[in-house]
């Protein structure tokens, strides 16, 4: 088989949008949705709020 064969076969059996989604989309079980979901919905916790107004020091 030469390349140009094992690349159509490659791209056969995985879909573009397989190939991609595989490093982009996270998928999730309801229940881990659910528990996402909660943590979302909660208010940003104190410390968190402080290191996002702080200035990088790398800047």
């Amino acid at each position: 088989m030469n390349k140009t064969d094992m690349t159509h076969q490659w791209h056969q059996t995985n879909e573009p949008s397989t190939a991609h989604d595989s490093k982009t989309v996270t998928r999730l079980s309801p229940e881990a949705f659910d528990t996402f979901e909660k943590a979302l919905n909660q208010p940003i916790p104190e410390t968190a709020r402080k290191l996002i107004t702080m200035n990088p020091e790398w800047l």
